[in-house]
């Protein structure tokens, strides 16, 4: 569907003391004033539910109205409005043409007011350059078509249809808060090659965004942009992992002459460029990588001795950017980019330490909310424009989880307040739904995409590899009790509060009591996933959780070799559920295996980002995209929270009150971490060198922080040389596992102590 392009001409009288335009365009939009565009946003405002909410977005204009003619111009792009796909790869839903809604609401400095609306007055053409968009096949833009002032005033627009009012949307319009998407970042090409009638553009990072074109045009001269994540063995970008989507930009010139072309409408996921159609030979400056996404404030850093472990965080850092599109998409190449709800199960908290999530997350909080059945069970998709209906309890427990990360990450309490009328909702449905056994079986998707049996294969089948679902679900069903638990404490719901912990607890007996092999201690079927989940949730029996752990380690060890053999779920605790219960050294081998199946073999295998499949490089391109964040897991969690030692108090949130306890595994020589919590700046940075341990510490105002310090010699411990005990803004607490435990108000600090690997 081609672009809308609308335009009106108006008049300003008298000084202007103060304008402001309130814009809801449908799907995208674009608005400009006397020819200039107002804001840096893109692809603006987000994705949502339609039928349920319309977003507008506020500009203050006053700088841009002086006395005198003016002119207002809209360009509405498609975005999930006109859905880009109907039924490929499954149904989706539409919701009509582009539309649009605008005032612009003018105060004179003589105390008068005038409003201008979008009303019959304005004039709309179909007929601009942009031919078509949409976000899965790219843009066609035909120069031939421009129309030179077309935003300015005075332009002639008699050529123009009238524009006609049309239904408005069935959704609420509501105020978007959330931070709008901008490019952020430009990236330059690191090689260029030519591949027959291609000139094939390596931008050295996968990521999600636009490309800038940049070339010598002759008059009728089509050049076509394609965006690829891979290259094929003839070194062409290899298009077949994106399912039907293009993923192309088709420019037609006008004349003779430079061009610089960058799509207005279209966004996609790539590293490769492939650009046809050039008439000349190509330099570095032609293509220019721009990273799009919502403009998000960094809040943390992270580095340490090991390169493998700053790549991994690296590509955690680029993955979440391709990830932040209005909605946490699952992807940002093919045909899909939905907000899966389950890829987000344990990739949010990490996301915590990177960016400052917390506008964006409410807005998504409100997605789910919004898309809840009248029973009560909450779809895999939100905003649900794949609509399934489906009552999967684990992929939509985030709606509990990211509710209680807002609080303990920030201290934000809003979502609890707002959310949690629902939660019970959603807790209820599958309570009521649990079997005779007590246990629950509301299982869709389960622990997507473990390591498979052949190279080639996407999901496996094979049982020892596939959790079992009831083990599952019922975990689940627990551990959201007990979340919801926590929820009704905050909220003061001391009543709710018991009633969730009775149900933990009924939980636990009945998963004891019919998946517990306590023969050997195992659980279910026995992978992986069947033992990270008890433990991580405190389901197993007391007295016995070393048990069920040492009967974990000999499976990670002995029948996987020390390597991950687990999908989504699994991977969300796997790390500290290694390093809570003792065996650090085994979560670092986890992370720095470079041999399949490991995070180290897809960077070995090129990766900068994180790829959807264990066996990316091998299998099936139907289901393989090369930047996804599903089985990141909690290993960005762990970086920051066990090797750095910076973690959050559920009970003094907001990192009010600061956790801080360093895991020294491996051949680590040092780590350095930032946050950049509600209460300011903290950081932790350790190293060792010729057998001594020095660790700084940031702990911002009107914070306090409990450091445990690693187990060496303490009577020799100093804090910026005086003995620690003696130490201004240090009270010595004891001893406690082999550590000094000592609480710091807010300050900077250093730490030495002799120590022994």
């Amino acid at each position: 569907l081609a672009a809308r392009y609308l335009r009106r001409d108006f008049d300003v009288p008298r000084e202007v003391e103060r304008a402001t335009v309130y814009l809801s365009p449908l799907g995208y939009g674009e608005l400009y004033i006397d020819g200039k565009k107002i804001g840096d946003a893109l692809l603006d405002p987000g994705i949502i539910d339609f039928d349920k909410r319309v977003f507008y977005v506020t500009h203050d204009v006053t700088e841009h109205l002086t006395q005198g003619p003016h002119a207002m111009g809209v360009i509405l792009g498609n975005g999930r409005y006109h859905a880009p796909r109907i039924h490929i790869p499954t149904f989706t839903r539409t919701f009509g043409h582009p539309r649009l809604l605008l005032q612009l609401h003018i105060t004179y400095t003589d105390g008068t007011t005038e409003i201008i609306t979008s009303d019959t007055d304005w004039k709309i053409t179909a007929n601009g350059p942009i031919r078509a968009n949409n976000a899965y096949d790219g843009e066609i833009y035909d120069a031939n078509l421009e129309m030179p002032g077309w935003n300015e005033p005075g332009f002639d627009d008699t050529a123009w249809e009238q524009a006609v009012e049309v239904e408005a949307p069935r959704g609420e319009l509501v105020s978007q808060v959330k931070q709008p998407m901008r490019v952020t970042e430009e990236i330059r090409p690191v090689s260029v090659t030519r591949i027959g009638d291609n000139w094939v553009f390596d931008l050295g990072q996968n990521f999600a965004g636009q490309t800038r074109l940049a070339f010598n045009g002759e008059a009728g001269q089509v050049v076509t942009v394609r965006h690829a994540e891979i290259l094929g063995e003839d070194g062409d970008v290899f298009m077949g992992n994106l399912r039907t989507a293009k993923a192309e930009n088709i420019y037609t010139c006008a004349t003779d002459g430079p061009v610089t072309y960058q799509p207005r409408f279209h966004i996609s996921g790539f590293r490769y460029v492939a650009v046809s159609g050039l008439r000349e030979t190509p330099t570095p400056d032609t293509v220019t990588g721009l990273v799009v996404h919502n403009d998000l404030r960094r809040t943390g850093t992270w580095s340490s001795s090991n390169p493998l472990l700053n790549q991994l965080w690296s590509n955690a850092v680029w993955g979440l950017r391709s990830m932040y599109a209005s909605i946490p998409q699952g992807c940002s190449q093919r045909d899909e980019r939905q907000g899966w709800t389950g890829d987000r199960i344990a990739i949010d908290l990490s996301a915590t330490y990177l960016f400052d999530t917390v506008a964006f997350n409410h807005k998504w909080l409100e997605d789910i909310r919004l898309a809840q059945f009248p029973d009560g069970h909450l779809p895999p998709v939100a905003p649900p424009l794949w609509p399934f209906g489906d009552t999967d309890i684990i992929w939509p427990s985030v709606y509990v989880t990211h509710s209680l990360m807002l609080y303990e990450q920030f201290g934000d309490s809003r979502a609890l307040h707002k959310h949690y009328p629902s939660m019970q909702r959603y807790i209820d449905f599958h309570w009521n739904r649990r079997g005779e056994d007590g246990l629950c079986r509301d299982i869709t998707w389960s622990d997507w995409c473990p390591p498979p049996e052949a190279p080639n294969v996407i999901m496996t089948s094979d049982p020892t590899r596939v959790t079992d679902h009831t083990l599952a679900g019922s975990s689940f069903l627990a551990f959201l009790c007990d979340q919801m638990a926590k929820a009704a404490e905050v909220l003061g719901e001391s009543s709710d509060a018991a009633m969730y912990r009775k149900r933990y607890e009924t939980m636990r007996q009945s998963i004891n009591e019919h998946k517990l092999d306590t023969s050997d201690w195992s659980y279910a079927n026995k992978t992986q996933s069947t033992f990270i989940l008890p433990l991580f949730f405190g389901l197993t029996p007391d007295g016995h959780t070393q048990d069920v752990f040492n009967r974990f380690v000999k499976r990670v060890v002995e029948q996987d070799n020390t390597h991950v053999a687990v999908g989504l779920v699994g991977s969300s605790y796997l790390m500290r559920v290694l390093t809570d219960n003792g065996r650090p050294d085994i979560a670092y081998q986890l992370a720095t295996n470079t041999t399949y199946p490991s995070w180290g073999y897809m960077v070995e295998n090129g990766a900068t980002t994180y790829w959807e499949l264990w066996n990316g490089d091998t299998a099936d391109l139907e289901m393989n995209s090369y930047n996804h964040l599903m089985l990141v897991g909690d290993l960005v969690t762990w970086m920051h929270e066990d090797l750095a030692g910076i973690e959050a108090d559920f009970d003094e949130p907001g990192f009010k009150h600061v956790i801080m306890r360093p895991i020294i595994v491996g051949d680590l020589t040092h780590v350095s971490a930032t946050h950049e919590s509600p209460y300011g700046h903290i950081a932790s940075a350790w190293q060792i060198e010729d057998g001594e341990f020095t660790w700084d510490v940031t702990v911002p105002a009107n914070s306090l922080a409990t450091l445990y310090l690693p187990a060496g010699d303490f009577e020799n411990t100093t804090e910026s040389g005086s003995a620690v005990g003696d130490a201004e803004g240090v009270t010595v607490v004891g001893i406690e596992d082999d550590r000094l435990v000592v609480r710091v108000t807010s300050g900077t600090y250093q730490f030495t102590l002799p120590i022994k690997r």
